[in-house]
């Protein structure tokens, strides 16, 4: 069966129930996923991805035992599971790291970061994991905006704009989320090695068009007693951010180079705009932070100014 993802037709043996089905032209494949084994030959490796090996052809193998291994280059990504397809644990990491390293492969930055769409334009929650990136998504997406990418956001660059291409139509959202944006006890596939939360379908608007990223938020706690609120970053700092807010740069690095992928991180920090959002981490709040994201996503902004709308600290 054929899927979409990042825009690519994907031909895969296996069922991928979170992935959109194919409804561009009918044209080549551009991925084929597929059953196999990993061949014997020893690749070369970085001190600081020992689940990563890079053969001679260029070929990786992802080391995800006991779940899965995979053999990805840019045309293919062949599958060794245990337990068989039935067992579900290799399809997080499918669409989550190993979508990661063929947006490498492929020449797109993934950022990692949740999108929504918001008045036509791609906004983007970007931070460490458990920064809140998919709730601030999903609570976004409750208010009526259309999901983009969750977790892995993968850009490509053109002469004057960043493209954000979607991926698929689930969100990784953990218990508490899902109650507070009243999700009650459903039969979600459970995301590894994040045992606490679900992969949660989020079909409602999405389309498969690459769009422009227009802003990108930088997810921070906020220190005790303080309200929330936003803040442009520019230059400098600006790209510091975004460097740290790559899906494992280390693969990036590894693949490509750190001069390269640095490259293409400041062409990403010359196309968006970069605010940082300061956020207390109560679910209660969650409603008024989205309505505060709506009115600075929609309000024109100057260079260096700092959002004056801010949430009641009660």
């Amino acid at each position: 069966m054929d899927f979409t993802l990042c825009g690519w037709r994907v031909r895969s043996v296996f069922p991928l129930p979170e992935a959109a089905e194919w409804s561009g032209p009918d044209g080549p494949v551009d991925i084929e996923i597929c059953p196999g084994s990993m061949p014997a030959e020893v690749g070369k490796q970085s001190a600081d991805l020992p689940y990563l090996e890079m053969l001679g052809d260029g070929s990786l193998i992802f080391d995800a035992m006991p779940h899965a291994r995979f053999l990805v280059s840019a045309s293919r990504v062949v599958i060794d599971l245990p337990y068989g397809p039935e067992a579900t644990t290799w399809r997080p990491l499918l669409l989550g790291p190993i979508l990661a390293l063929l947006c490498y492969i492929r020449g797109l930055v993934p950022l990692h970061a949740s999108v929504v769409r918001i008045g036509g334009r791609a906004v983007a929650f970007a931070g460490r994991s458990g920064a809140g990136k998919s709730t601030l998504a999903a609570a976004l997406c409750a208010r009526g905006h259309a999901l983009v990418t969750d977790d892995v956001c993968p850009v490509s660059h053109l002469s004057t704009v960043a493209l954000v291409h979607p991926t698929f139509p689930g969100m990784k959202l953990s218990t508490p989320t899902l109650a507070a944006l009243g999700v009650g006890p459903c039969d979600f596939l459970p995301v590894l090695p994040d045992g606490d939360k679900m992969q949660v379908p989020q079909p409602k608007g999405f389309e498969a068009t690459p769009l422009p990223l227009d802003l990108v938020y930088l997810i921070e706690d906020a220190p005790e007693g303080a309200s929330d609120r936003i803040e442009t970053i520019t230059g400098a700092e600006a790209f510091e951010r975004l460097s740290a807010d790559i899906y494992r740069p280390q693969m990036g690095r590894f693949l490509s180079g750190r001069s390269a992928l640095f490259s293409k991180i400041a062409q990403l920090a010359g196309h968006a705009a970069v605010r940082r959002i300061i956020r207390r981490r109560a679910h209660s709040k969650l409603a008024a932070l989205a309505r505060l994201i709506e009115a600075d996503a929609n309000r024109p902004r100057q260079s260096g100014e700092i959002s004056e709308l801010t949430v009641a600290k009660n």
